[in-house]
């Protein structure tokens, strides 16, 4: 038809050509015969249109079936597993170190998220069966005070957090450390009810183990290694290179046959002349362990600044402290703790005592509110101090020397509190929700098996990461150099390495480069046409 449509239009411009212009009647005649072409033209486009959208509509591409239930496996592997991990604490394994990291900095977050925050918190605590009142609460008379109208306006439901903002912001401005001073209050309440918190781990615990046959955290490890063993990434379907062509992440151009591109990029990944079909398959195989390879060197080049940072503390804290942190070190925290806990109680007696008998003494009053807050400013260094030396001492305890990537890795998965604040200090500008991604981004990464080029390398020695994986894919007949994958050349080396395995996988489906590009044009000119018959 097109052929047909393109001689007509030719014969129709010659005849068009010969006819006169010179009288009235003339161009009255010429006007009429070109209105009739055009009429007959546009039920030429309407019979095209028809025909391209009969063809669209025909166009199906079969999805390969993908194992869900071993998928979901693995997804469920990797979240329960934190809560088996052997080398966090149980107020780690609820997620309240993540809560109180937020209170802490309670400065970079919204009201309406810290108030979520604390609400969050006491539904960890309902989880484990401890139901809080506003006793527990009694770090200083502004906590106390803020946490009974808190649990107050919480027992009467729906949105009361905007109930609450005439309370925050009057204790806000005599206590600006309010929300912080909450947040170690509540690790106080976590310390109190550990055995109640211990006995919900183990149930919890017990249940993954029964839902998964696991015994313990390697068991699980050793699962979710087995399971990526059987659930390989394979490389890109047919169905994967049509969605990325048509949202336009990919020029399906470059992939037709006699592509320019195409060939360039195949002339610039071949080291030496393959000979044959077992050396041409084989360079495939080994070029979609190179994409692999790439990928994951790239997401630890995403976070070598972390790895980085932990060289820092490393070397400082352990390698040049002459008095490691000890175990005796972190008790001696915990009770600095406690003492400041028992001068808040002796403060809050004494107040008591004064309320009992309706003595008004608003002096004692007024010191009693100060005295308690200079105790909770002591707390507020002593806890942070011990946190960080808590860090530091388990980073002795779970690094042997040469310090291995995969152990740094295991640090920062285990300790999620810790992880969020090394990536806030070197990323300071992003938002709550983009640093949680990026700690979830890194524990999926932490946590992939295929990472063993990676993680058996010695962390002081990373920069031979990049020399590691170009010798070992060079032997492999690919031609990549260093510069290759520095930097942004990396995602641009991946990109060949997608483009010539696409290729592949379109050559030898039955659809080809040219009926995706067909289908894909065709709806371009449907939309545009706006024709949805």
């Amino acid at each position: 038809m097109i052929d047909f449509l393109n001689n007509d239009i030719q014969d129709k411009k010659d005849f068009l050509k010969e006819l006169p212009l010179k009288t009235k009647r003339n161009k009255v005649s010429f006007n009429e015969t070109l209105e009739q072409y055009a009429n007959e033209y546009n039920e030429y486009k309407q019979v095209l249109l028809s025909k391209l959208k009969e063809k669209v509509d025909n166009f199906k591409i079969e999805e390969e079936e993908q194992d869900n239930k071993l998928f979901n496996r693995i997804n469920f592997l990797k979240k329960d597993m934190f809560i088996l991990n052997p080398d966090n604490i149980e107020y780690e394994k609820l997620g309240l170190d993540v809560n109180l990291y937020i209170l802490k900095n309670f400065n970079q977050f919204s009201y309406e998220f810290l108030m979520e925050t604390i609400e969050n918190v006491i539904t960890v605590f309902e989880k484990v069966g401890i139901t809080l009142t506003k006793d527990d609460f009694f770090y200083n008379y502004y906590v106390n005070s803020f946490m009974s109208e808190f649990l107050s306006l919480r027992k009467t439901g729906g949105d009361y957090f905007y109930k609450l903002v005439p309370v925050f912001e009057k204790f806000y401005w005599k206590n600006p450390d309010l929300m912080y001073h909450i947040g170690i209050n509540i690790r106080s309440i976590a310390e109190k009810h550990i055995w109640r918190i211990k006995r919900y781990i183990r149930l919890e615990q017990n249940r993954i183990k029964g839902a998964y046959n696991i015994n313990d955290f390697d068991d699980c490890k050793s699962k979710l290694k087995e399971a990526y063993k059987i659930y390989k990434k394979k490389n890109d379907s047919v169905k994967d290179i049509y969605n990325l062509a048509e949202k336009g992440e990919i020029v399906i151009a470059n992939y037709l046959e006699n592509s320019k591109t195409r060939q360039e990029t195949f002339n610039y990944l071949v080291l030496n002349k393959l000979k044959d079909e077992f050396d041409t398959n084989q360079f495939y195989t080994n070029l979609l362990k190179l994409k692999n390879d790439l990928e994951l060197y790239i997401k630890y080049d995403e976070f070598r600044p972390l790895m980085e940072m932990f060289k820092d503390v490393y070397r400082e804290n352990v390698v040049e402290n002459k008095t490691p942190v000890s175990q005796k070190k972190l008790q001696s925290f915990v009770s600095q703790i406690y003492k400041q806990e028992k001068k808040i109680i002796n403060i809050k007696k004494k107040y008591f005592l004064q309320k009992l008998f309706n003595i008004k003494n608003n002096s004692f009053i007024k010191e009693a509110n100060r005295r308690s807050m200079e105790c909770c400013e002591n707390l507020n260094t002593i806890y942070n101090d011990f946190t960080f030396n808590y860090y530091i001492y388990n980073i002795k305890r779970l690094i042997n020397n040469p310090v291995l990537i995969k152990d740094v890795l295991y640090i920062f998965y285990t300790y999620n509190s810790y992880k969020m604040e090394c990536l806030n200090k070197i990323y300071p500008k992003i938002t709550f929700e983009e640093l949680k991604a990026k700690c979830e981004d890194f524990d999926l990464f932490a946590l992939n098996p295929n990472n063993e080029f990676i993680n058996n390398l010695q962390l002081f020695k990373d920069e031979e990461l990049e020399k590691n994986i170009v010798t070992k894919h060079r032997l492999n007949n690919i031609s990549i150099t260093i510069e290759d994958i520095k930097g942004s050349a990396a995602i641009e080396t991946l990109q060949k390495v997608n483009l010539l395995l696409r290729c592949k996988t379109l050559d030898e489906s039955v659809i080809k480069a040219e009926d995706i590009q067909f289908v894909i044009t065709a709806k371009n000119i449907l939309k545009k046409e706006n024709f949805e018959k």
